[in-house]
C-alpha cells in the first residue's frame, strides 16, 4: 500500500501537518501496524503517536498483469491524481519469463543499429521480491571482468581462470558491481530460451552434445564450452536482494541477460564498407584458420565474435 503527505521542505522530510494519538488508544498489534507507517512518531515521555496528515492513506497498488491496471488512478489531491504502474505479479501471457525493459540508453546512439540487449526472470518467485533495478553495462577492447562462475566444464583446461568478460555490470541503483555467471553453453540454445529460434518438431535422433536442434536440425553450436563468452550467450545476474525479513541482503541470481550484436551492421557501420560490396571471398578471408594471415588491424571473426588484430598474425 501507498501513503503520501506533505514533507516541511525538500530537505526536511517530515510531514508539515500532523495529529496526535494517545498510545493508550491502540492495542499492541496495532500499535506496531501504526507505528511502521511513513513519518509517524512517537513521543514516550507524552504517550503520543503522531500521524501525518496524508494525502494518501493506504492506496492498494496493482500490477500491470491485472487487466485493470489502467484504471488504478488515486483519488484527487491538490489538483492531481496519479497511476501507478508495478511491474507484473505473474507470467501469464509470458510464457518466455521476458523481462520488459523500459528504456535503453547508449552512450553511443549508433549501437542501437546493432546491439540489442534482453533479460528474463530467473525464477517466478522473484517477482513478488519486486527485483526492479536499473544497470549499466561498461564495454571495453579489454577485459573488464571475470565470470564469477561458469557453467559446464570449458574452463576447466584453464587453472583459476573463469571465462574472461570484455563488459562489466553494475547496478546503478545501488552502486556495486554485479556479479556474472556465464552460461557457456553456445549461442543457439540462448537464442531458444529467447524465442528467437526454434526446435521445430524436435530432432531424430537426438543431436549430440555440442549440436542444438534447429527446425528439426542437428548443427554445430557456436561457442560451446569453449571457455569465451559469445554474443548472444547467455549469462546470469547475480545481484543483492534485501528484504524486510533480511535487511543484510543476499546474492540471487534473479535475471538472465543476453547482449546481441549484429555484426554484419557493425562491420558495416565501423569499415564504412556496405555489406553488398564484400563478397564471399573477403568474409571467407577474415575467418580464423591457422594458414590464414592477418595484418594488424584487420578483422577476425572467430566463432560467434568479431576480433581486430592488434598485430600481425
Amino acid at each position: 500500500a501507498l501513503y503520501a503527505f506533505e514533507a516541511i521542505s525538500k530537505d526536511n522530510y517530515s510531514p508539515i501537518s500532523t495529529y496526535d494519538v494517545s498510545a493508550e488508544d491502540f492495542d499492541e498489534d496495532s500499535l506496531n501496524i501504526i507505528l511502521g507507517l511513513p513519518g509517524v512518531n512517537f513521543d514516550s515521555e507524552a504517550g503520543l503517536v503522531s500521524i501525518p496528515e496524508y494525502k494518501l492513506e493506504d492506496f492498494k497498488l496493482t500490477y500491470v498483469s491485472d487487466p485493470l491496471f489502467e484504471s488504478q488512478w488515486t483519488d484527487w489531491f491538490d489538483g492531481i491524481q496519479f497511476r501507478f504502474d508495478n511491474g507484473p505479479n505473474n507470467l501469464d501471457g509470458n510464457p518466455l519469463a521476458l523481462v520488459e525493459i523500459k528504456k535503453i540508453t547508449y552512450s553511443d546512439t549508433a549501437l542501437s543499429n546493432f546491439m540489442n540487449v534482453k533479460m528474463r526472470y530467473k525464477n517466478k518467485n522473484d517477482l513478488p521480491l519486486r527485483p526492479m533495478f536499473n544497470y549499466r553495462i561498461d564495454f571495453s577492447s579489454t577485459i573488464l571482468d571475470t565470470a564469477y562462475q561458469v557453467t559446464g566444464n570449458g574452463c576447466d583446461a584453464l587453472p583459476d581462470i573463469n571465462t574472461q568478460l570484455p563488459f562489466k555490470v553494475t547496478n546503478i541503483t545501488t552502486g556495486r558491481q554485479v556479479k556474472v555467471q556465464h552460461l557457456d553453453k553456445g549461442t543457439q540454445p540462448a537464442k531458444i530460451n529467447y524465442g528467437e529460434l526454434s526446435a521445430g518438431g524436435g530432432c531424430i535422433p537426438v543431436c549430440a552434445q555440442s549440436e542444438t536442434c534447429i527446425e528439426q536440425t542437428c548443427i554445430s553450436t557456436t561457442g560451446y564450452k569453449n571457455c569465451m563468452w559469445e554474443f548472444d550467450e547467455s549469462l546470469v545476474l547475480i545481484d543483492t536482494v534485501y528484504t524486510s525479513n533480511n535487511l543484510e541482503g543476499n546474492d540471487e541470481k534473479i535475471y538472465n541477460l543476453k547482449i546481441g550484436v549484429d555484426w554484419n551492421r557493425y562491420f558495416a557501420q565501423r569499415s564504412g564498407i556496405s555489406i553488398s560490396e564484400i563478397t564471399s571471398e573477403d568474409w571467407w578471408k577474415m575467418i580464423w584458420f591457422p594458414t590464414h594471415s592477418f595484418d594488424s588491424q584487420d578483422v577476425v571473426i572467430y566463432g560467434g565474435m568479431l576480433y581486430q588484430a592488434t598485430e600481425d598474425v
